[in-house]
């Protein structure tokens, strides 16, 4: 019962042992959105240190494309509904996943579960 699925990726891109941040010492989460092996677009448009509705969606522009040998963490999410409706519950939302908008509307619950894998041995 998964709705979606989005990754985000964190990276050092001048390879010194930390992630790159934005101005706002935010980490900048990024994905590949014209599918070339290069990380080009931004999700946390707002540079407020999350990815939410405030967010312009599916990202802006990062301003260059970053190797994904760079990529230090990334970012999961998962939404999911129930395996049966739920009896007079309509949900009515719109979920944000990664750089997408999920609107649901039916009898069913939704849940969005995100986490933050770090990589090792890079």
């Amino acid at each position: 019962n998964i709705k979606a699925i989005r990754f985000a990726y964190a990276f050092d891109d001048d390879n010194d042992g930390c992630l790159d941040l934005s101005a706002a010492g935010n980490i900048l989460w990024a994905i590949d959105a014209d599918s070339d092996g290069r990380l080009d677009t931004l999700l946390d448009t707002d540079d407020d240190g999350d990815v939410d509705e405030d967010d312009a969606a599916g990202g802006d522009d990062l301003g260059r494309g970053i190797d994904t040998g760079r990529i230090r963490a990334v970012k999961i999410w998962l939404l999911v509904r129930s395996a049966s409706p739920q009896k007079g519950v309509r949900d009515q939302q719109v979920f944000v996943v990664g750089d997408q908008r999920c609107a649901v509307d039916d009898y069913y619950g939704h849940m969005l579960l995100e986490t933050t894998v770090r990589c090792r041995n890079m």
